[in-house]
């Protein structure tokens, strides 16, 4: 699990990649790198970017990324703005994310693994995503008995109410909360549910019973993509006399194991080996 040893090393990852100096090979592989911190940088900052102020992130100079930046945009990798002539990513970038969104879609890469979780723990697991402040199930795998618990893909779940949806919130940089007095949520709910979010961030996972159907128990631990950032939550769902509470501890190492694997083939080792 998460220890602070894992944090910090999370923490170093998104750290501007710096370069020796060197020659021949080695030099080779340096330009790449910082050619990929400058499309990092690009893209963290979600609107275009001065030279002086990349190379003054990067803590490189202005005239070596400006190299770079060229080359960049020469193979479409990056475009500028004629008018302020700030760089933002280019229409090849565009394309080469939406071809690793089709190689590293979380439902292929999760299926597997979910499927080896129910057989595991005998209960059905459901992996959620955020989507407009919600958590959508979009895949689910149905552990069958006499009374089989399913839930539908497509089926979106309240960030606050459920525990798919609270860790979810818990990990994104700036979560949407529901302001007091919206809704009948009080000043009081707020306190709760900020002091629940940070229990969250420090167990790795949440658990729901009767909350979004009664008789009904989620138990949910979040998945990470590269760069540590919350990606999805993966859950066992099943009636409260098999799952009353919070997680038993094997039903934890599971859970914890299931979403390493997932976060893992989606760039993030936050969980450790």
């Amino acid at each position: 699990m998460t220890t602070s040893t894992a944090k910090e090393s999370a923490i170093k990852k998104r750290q501007p990649i710096r370069a020796a100096n060197g020659s021949g090979a080695l030099a080779a592989v340096q330009s790449v790198e910082i050619a990929a911190a400058i499309l990092q940088a690009l893209a963290d900052a979600g609107q275009p970017v001065r030279v002086s102020d990349l190379a003054r992130s990067m803590q490189h100079t202005k005239a070596r990324v400006h190299r770079h930046l060229v080359t960049l945009r020469r193979l479409g990798l990056v475009a500028q703005e004629p008018e302020t002539e700030r760089y933002y990513l280019g229409w090849r970038m565009f394309d080469l994310g939406v071809a690793a969104g089709r190689q590293y879609d979380i439902k292929r890469v999760a299926e597997p693994v979910m499927n080896e979780l129910r057989d595991h723990l005998e209960e059905t697991v459901v992996l959620s995503v955020p989507v407009n402040d919600e958590a959508m199930v979009v895949a689910c795998s149905v552990y069958s008995t006499n009374v089989c618990i399913t839930v539908q893909e497509g089926n979106r779940l309240p960030a606050v109410g459920s525990a798919q949806g609270r860790v979810l919130l818990a990990f994104q940089d700036q979560p949407v909360l529901p302001a007091a007095g919206e809704n009948g949520f009080t000043a009081n709910d707020a306190e709760l549910l900020d002091a629940r979010l940070k229990l969250i961030r420090k167990r790795f996972y949440d658990f729901a019973p009767n909350e979004v159907l009664a008789g009904i128990n989620t138990i949910a631990v979040p998945v990470f993509g590269g760069r540590d950032r919350i990606l999805g939550a993966i859950g066992i769902v099943g009636l409260v006399q098999n799952l009353p509470g919070a997680p038993s501890p094997l039903q934890l190492q599971w859970l914890r194991k299931a979403a390493g694997a997932i976060s893992r083939h989606l760039g993030s080792d936050i969980y450790g080996d």
